[in-house]
């Protein structure tokens, strides 16, 4: 048994040979879990499956020093179990998947999780290798029997009583994904600004008399959906101006809010902050959104028009742009108002919010002055779309002054 990368120096550290065996309605599972392919051999005994019925995969992941790693996921239909298997992967056969991990906090580690996955495949397996944070790693991931691959990150900080990393944060890029061999493609995770997020997934749904919402507060900068497990904060449900709900978390995590019939106008209010002991996160300490929107009961699960507003900085993964510089970045909406905003107005702080200032929003972009060494960038948008329903979203210390 032999599957090589085209890296000399990288060592397999993880390897699962599996095979699927249909009969009728059932299927019949069996693999191996193995350090390396070292020793281990293999041989078709017995008389052929039927054809159509017998599935045999490869997984193996490699460690290539302190930041390059290796996935390759390979197999599908064959007729009999292989005896003997070798596959010498080119570069050709594998994209570069350049992967900057932020942390604006320090004492942090990050991990990647690259799985990949054949179609009709019922197994699977993936290899994590931790790295202080903020850093940059190269995954190569192999491209050849129509793999896929999901791609998710995790924030660590020390170990639990059993040795395990104790993970605070969590972030997932869109998942079964296809890439070109002999291609680089680059994702970020984890980095400011951390902001609200809204899609056909994630928003806020009135069904009956209830209202309820899914919407992460805590978006990294490229729009992954995920965040902190232990960030707290509460939300506040009025309707006409009188509170008809409030729940000591982010609305994400809270119950439906039971709310009378007939139509009104509401007031939706959450907050999150990462600010605890230990500290998750040197930014987006405090994040707020508020939707102003009428509603009434409905006979089905329907969307409540709620935008957001998001501001791709993109500063160093750490969290902080040079100090003294003017960035100039975009502010995107998201949600009913995305298309054509009604008005959209953009301020900024350079005290966590104590005073504001507003900034020009030109052809969707803003400029904005970073502060001296030490200071903070808060950020606030308020969008109104054109039925007249209102979002605003803040960000306190949405980035730090490097």
């Amino acid at each position: 048994m032999e599957i090589t990368v085209p890296s000399k120096s990288a060592q397999a550290q993880f390897v699962m040979p599996t095979y699927t065996l249909r009969e009728g309605d059932a299927s019949y599972d069996f693999g191996f879990w193995l350090d390396s392919l070292t020793g281990f051999r293999t041989r078709q005994l017995g008389p052929q499956p039927a054809p159509g019925t017998l599935r045999q995969q490869w997984d193996v992941h490699w460690a290539d020093g302190a930041s390059a790693e290796y996935h390759a996921v390979l197999g599908g239909p064959v007729r009999n179990l292989a005896t003997g298997y070798t596959r010498h992967l080119k570069h050709q056969d594998l994209a570069a998947l350049v992967v900057g991990q932020g942390a604006s906090a320090p004492g942090k580690e990050g991990g990647l999780v690259a799985m990949g996955n054949l179609p009709g495949s019922r197994s699977g397996s993936s290899m994590s290798f931790r790295r202080p944070l903020p850093n940059t790693a190269a995954l190569y991931v192999s491209t050849l029997d129509e793999v896929t691959w999901d791609l998710l990150f995790t924030q660590s900080s020390g170990h639990d009583e059993n040795g395990f990393p104790r993970e605070e944060a969590a972030y997932e890029a869109q998942g079964g994904r296809t890439f070109e061999g002999g291609r680089t493609y680059r994702e970020r995770f984890n980095a400011a600004v951390f902001a609200p997020r809204t899609d056909a997934a994630h928003g806020v749904l009135r069904e009956g008399g209830s209202i309820a919402g899914s919407v992460p507060l805590l978006a990294d900068g490229a729009n992954h959906a995920g965040g902190f497990y232990d960030a707290n904060g509460s939300t506040v449900l009025r309707r006409d101006g009188v509170e008809v709900g409030r729940s000591e978390s982010p609305l994400e995590s809270s119950e439906p809010f039971a709310v009378p019939p007939g139509e009104a106008s509401y007031e939706l209010t959450t907050t999150t902050t990462t600010r605890l002991p230990p500290e998750l996160s040197g930014t987006s300490s405090e994040t707020t959104a508020t939707w102003w929107f009428r509603s009434k009961e409905t006979a089905e699960p329907t969307p409540l028009p709620v935008s957001v507003v998001r501001f791709d900085a993109r500063p160093a993964l750490d969290g902080t742009p040079p100090a003294g510089r003017t960035a100039n970045f975009p502010v995107t909406v998201q949600g009913p108002a995305a298309t054509a905003p009604a008005s959209l107005r953009v301020q900024v702080s350079y005290d966590e919010g104590r005073t504001w200032r507003p900034l020009h929003v030109r052809d969707g972009r803003v400029e904005v002055r970073t502060p001296a060494r030490g200071g903070t960038v808060s950020l606030r948008a308020a969008v109104t779309d054109r039925s007249g329903n209102k979002s605003e979203v803040t960000v306190l210390r949405a980035y730090l002054a490097g």
